[in-house]
């Protein structure tokens, strides 16, 4: 039973603690459009999709069992995550007219965007 209750109580925290997801489709919404947040979310939820595949068809227990394959899924989430982190982090100031001349994300840009987020999170 305590087993039962430590791991309801860790999936309440992770499900309730933002993650990269929550600031993709925040930072898409608020600078380009609802439309881009949207699409992001969308491409969030087939990412969960795929991770709820490969649990179903027992991927998972490989992927647990291979030290190295979990250590590479694992390297090209976090190096996917820097890249995010770095790309932000070199944007320059965004002023009212720069905003509007940025030209918007592309439905497959942001569906992209929202897949890779979620899927390659370590």
């Amino acid at each position: 039973m305590t087993e039962l209750l430590a791991v309801v109580a860790i999936t309440f925290f992770a499900v309730i603690s933002p993650g990269p997801d929550f600031a993709m489709v925040s930072r898409n919404s608020l600078l380009l459009s609802r439309r881009s947040g949207v699409l992001t979310a969308l491409g969030i939820g087939a990412g969960v999709c795929v991770h709820v595949t490969y649990t179903l068809l027992g991927v998972g227990l490989l992927i647990q069992q291979s030290l190295w394959l979990f250590n590479l899924i694992k390297l090209a989430g976090a190096a996917y995550l820097i890249f995010l982190g770095i790309k932000m982090l070199r944007a320059k100031p965004v002023t009212a007219e720069v905003l509007a001349e940025q030209p918007a994300l592309s439905s497959l840009g942001a569906l992209r965007t929202g897949f890779l987020t979620n899927v390659l999170n370590p």
